[in-house]
């Protein structure tokens, strides 16, 4: 027991060593020149910040080599087996002089492959310090929610799914039903005997977010089918047996109804998957105001991954109405043809149903976390009416970033990580 917290450091060692690509943030020689770009500024204070609870010389020395291990090795591999990939895709858009700017951008500024297409980085790479990456996004939400004085309570409410329905509920804000919570040290018992019945249910941990490990399941002639949240289709009751005994070595386990989805929606997708609305609110000026909203869209496993592909739809917060996804010809050829047939179907589409109390709820709901910067909310529209899922504090920045633009673009977004950090 007196070596638990030399073992919990070796343990996180590891993960950070090995399991990291990338250092903890944007990281480039370019910060030892003085002055420069506000926007390099800010980069370089929020790669600084992801390292605040760390000893500074071991933090600088962890840097230091997953900076070397990125240069050397993971970022010209990965940069060009992803350049390779995408040239075989569409090679008009990436020509042989693409690849030296790809390199450029990740070696340079250690941004990964993905990024670079994410926000068409090849073809403006004057506006790769404009975003906020994936990797420095933990340091960005936490710099954005430092000025509001926020407590470790308001963040565990948020993660703990069951507390965050109990927190809601009360307040008359719909919330999908917990059918059953079961412990994760609680005896082990057979999918079907842990059911209340047998009825189709989502399974998912009672903590953490992006749906790992979570599952649809249904009753069948058979016995049971189901389908894994990154789209696996789980064929029989053997299947859905093995999911939820990786389920329950997670986390506590929540069962929940199955939802479906408003009939005003068929039109949009034929599988039979829950269509997820995000709406992002935030705290701005002492008001709370929409981010950003989006609906995401299922459109059927990948055929190289298996995993579900998505349709994104942004939404305008104002009048509920969808969107066509305004950067096109950044996707490949194939997902091109999958939203060119989705801008069909919305052209006249009306407006998505219930939105003004889902807007309103979600407000509301942001209100009871006043030190929390930005909360996403992920809702589905059913026949009954809105139900939330869940609130998410960690989420990610590239969708709303790519429909709204980067956060950094403009002189008053990097003033504002300034004024924090001279705080």
């Amino acid at each position: 027991m007196r070596n638990a917290p030399l073992r919990r450091l070796s343990a996180h060692l590891r993960r950070e060593l090995w399991q990291r690509r990338l250092p903890h943030g944007l990281l480039s020689p370019r910060y030892l020149w003085p002055g420069g770009d506000a926007r390099i500024r800010a980069h370089r204070w929020l790669w600084w910040r992801a390292g605040a609870r760390w000893p500074r010389a071991l933090w600088l020395l962890l840097q230091l080599m997953l900076y070397l291990r990125w240069v050397v090795f993971s970022g010209p591999w990965l940069s060009l087996k992803a350049w390779r990939r995408w040239r075989a895709e569409a090679p008009e858009r990436y020509p042989p002089a693409s690849l030296r700017t790809l390199l450029r951008l990740t070696l340079g500024w250690c941004i990964p492959p993905q990024a670079c297409r994410q926000f068409d980085l090849l073809a403006r790479p004057e506006q790769a310090l404009d975003y906020v990456h994936d990797h420095e996004l933990p340091a960005y939400h936490a710099a954005r929610s430092a000025p509001l004085a926020g407590t470790r309570e308001q963040a565990q409410c948020l993660q703990d799914k069951v507390a965050l329905t109990e927190a809601l509920a009360v307040l008359g804000i719909p919330m999908t039903p917990i059918l059953r919570q079961i412990p994760r040290d609680a005896p082990a018992t057979p999918f079907a005997e842990s059911l209340p019945a047998p009825v189709p249910v989502f399974c998912k941990t009672r903590s953490g977010n992006q749906g790992r490990g979570a599952f649809t399941a249904w009753p069948t002639a058979e016995g049971w089918a189901g389908k894994a949240f990154s789209g696996q289709h789980l064929n029989d009751t053997q299947a859905v047996e093995t999911a939820w005994r990786a389920l329950r070595k997670r986390d506590d386990v929540l069962v929940q109804p199955q939802l479906t989805n408003h009939p005003s929606l068929a039109g949009l997708t034929d599988q039979n998957d829950a269509i997820t609305l995000r709406y992002i609110t935030r705290w701005r000026a002492g008001q709370i105001e929409c981010l950003h909203s989006v609906l995401e869209v299922p459109l059927g496993p990948d055929p190289d991954t298996g995993h579900t592909r998505y349709g994104l739809l942004p939404i305008d917060p104002h009048t509920g109405t969808l969107q066509p996804w305004p950067r096109l010809q950044q996707l490949p050829p194939s997902a091109r043809a999958r939203y060119d047939q989705l801008h069909k179907t919305i052209r006249n589409f009306p407006v998505l149903p219930d939105w003004t109390p889902l807007a309103e709820a979600s407000h509301r709901a942001q209100a009871q976390f006043p030190g929390i910067w930005a909360i996403a909310w992920d809702w589905v529209l059913t026949p009954e009416g809105p139900m939330l899922l869940e609130g998410n504090v960690g989420w990610g920045g590239a969708v709303p970033q790519q429909v709204h633009g980067g956060w950094l673009r403009t002189h008053e977004a990097t003033e504002r990580l300034q004024s924090i950090h001279s705080c």
